[in-house]
């Protein structure tokens, strides 16, 4: 008995650790497909002249999961003719960033956006967007450090760690 309870530790904390590494090579890539979206928004704005509506339904069609679900929410809620567009695209980032691996400092970027989008001119919200798409560049940079930090060292913790509790056990 002693034995299988060993083994099943022993899986479980590998199983842990691999999910840790998952969490660190998730987070850049996100990132990236975010800085993407901000990108394209730009280029709408600037040579489409597209409403946001619409730009966040082209990004809706163009993303999938949470990041779809939050340009949804964000399109939703300005085909509904929202007077105050910031306090329901602060509440729609709170509840699907975290769901797209993005962390709190790319909610901070994203919210400060929001305080500008819709609300001024085109020159002005081109100025805040290239802003926000340097600021996650350097996050992603960071990111991208902690991943090659941190990653392999939660695999291999997750195995070491279980296999000590394996040869405990035993």
């Amino acid at each position: 008995m002693n034995g299988v309870l060993a083994m099943v530790l022993w899986a479980m904390s590998t199983w842990v650790g691999f999910s840790v590494s998952m969490r660190y090579q998730a987070r850049p890539a996100a990132i990236r497909r975010l800085r993407g979206a901000l990108h394209w928004m730009e280029t709408e704005i600037v040579y489409g002249q597209t409403e946001l509506e619409g730009i966040f339904r082209h990004l809706e069609a163009r993303e999938e999961g949470p990041l779809a679900q939050l340009f949804d929410e964000l399109a939703s809620a300005l085909a509904a003719g929202s007077r105050d567009f910031a306090p329901l695209y602060g509440a729609a980032l709170r509840r699907w960033l975290p769901k797209a691996r993005l962390g709190r400092e790319e909610q901070s970027v994203l919210l400060s956006l929001g305080e500008v989008l819709g609300k001024t001119d085109r020159q002005h919200q081109i100025k805040h967007l290239r802003l926000a798409e340097s600021a996650l560049l350097e996050i992603e940079t960071r990111a991208r450090e902690e991943e090659a930090k941190y990653a392999r060292l939660s695999r291999t913790f997750g195995f070491l760690f279980g296999l000590a509790l394996f040869i405990l056990l035993l």
